[in-house]
């Protein structure tokens, strides 16, 4: 070991907090909601980005925002249907 002190596994120094992360890149967020990278570029245009240069960065707040927005508009598109089923099975019997 070096005079320099402790280092974990990832690299960083033991005891020295690593600040949040802000921004994601591709590959991150892609792997973070389980899609392909070329499928999450495919939906950049709806998703928050910044372009910084050539490289495409997703802020976390808002990223995870528009999920969390995408499922609840999910969740009133399964419930609207759920009622529509429950509807026609009432006025069938």
């Amino acid at each position: 070991m070096s005079k320099g002190g402790a280092w974990d596994r990832g690299g960083c120094r033991m005891g020295v907090e690593t600040p949040p992360r802000l921004a994601l890149n591709i590959a991150e967020a892609a792997k973070a909601i389980g899609v392909s990278e070329r499928h999450l570029r495919s939906m950049l245009p709806q998703i928050p980005h910044v372009n910084l240069g050539r490289r495409v960065v997703i802020p976390v707040g808002p990223f995870q925002e528009w999920l969390r927005a995408r499922a609840e508009a999910g969740k009133g598109q399964v419930d609207a249907t759920v009622d529509e089923i429950m509807e026609s099975m009432r006025s069938t019997k």
